[in-house]
């Protein structure tokens, strides 16, 4: 590049304004913002990396949990009798100090997914309402035999004796891992 003798020093200043701005957005597009982006991963990594620091006493207590709640709703039995067996331990030391009468139990039903199925056992119970609601707590909170999906409360009258009798249905469902039996 030829100089030309004519240039004002303005111009002069002007122009090395130009070319250091010009030098500045160059560099800054090779070096400074590829090291700008490669921080701000670094340190989102760092963050994460502190997070999974205690992830196998994590994944410990999950897998706890995970083998108290397969427990708990009876996964690993493969019978449905076993789990109405079950199901008739629990009422019988329940009926040894509440007054609640099973009348009904219905067939087993089932849905079947691709490793898994989910019974239903319906239970039709007869008594007071307070040993009842003791009951629900007794399947829902102490003894768990399985999952209480839904209760429902009926008051029927008595053609023979006029008295109104309260019936409760509740439906208990169970996960187990397999293939659901149609014959329980």
């Amino acid at each position: 590049m030829i100089i030309k003798k004519n240039i004002t020093y303005k111009k002069k200043l002007v122009l090395l304004v130009l070319a250091i701005l010009a030098v500045f957005i160059l560099s800054y597009n090779l070096a400074i913002k590829e090291t700008i982006e490669l921080y701000t991963i670094c340190d989102s990594l760092e963050t994460e990396s502190e997070k999974l620091k205690n992830a196998p006493e994590i994944i410990s207590e999950l897998k706890k949990k995970i083998n108290a709640v397969e427990l708990n709703a009876s996964v690993i039995s493969d019978s449905g009798f076993s789990f109405q067996k079950h199901i008739f331990g629990i009422m019988e030391r329940f009926n040894s100090t509440n007054p609640v009468v099973l009348v009904e139990v219905s067939e087993v039903s089932g849905y079947q997914n691709s490793d898994y199925c989910i019974e239903t056992h319906n239970l039709k119970v007869s008594g007071s309402f307070i040993p009842i609601l003791k009951l629900i707590y007794e399947f829902e909170k102490k003894s768990k035999p399985g999952k209480l999906v839904s209760v429902h409360f009926e008051r029927v009258k008595d053609n023979k004796t006029g008295q109104n009798q309260l019936f409760c249905s509740l439906f208990l469902q169970k996960i187990n891992k397999g293939k659901y039996e149609e014959d329980l």
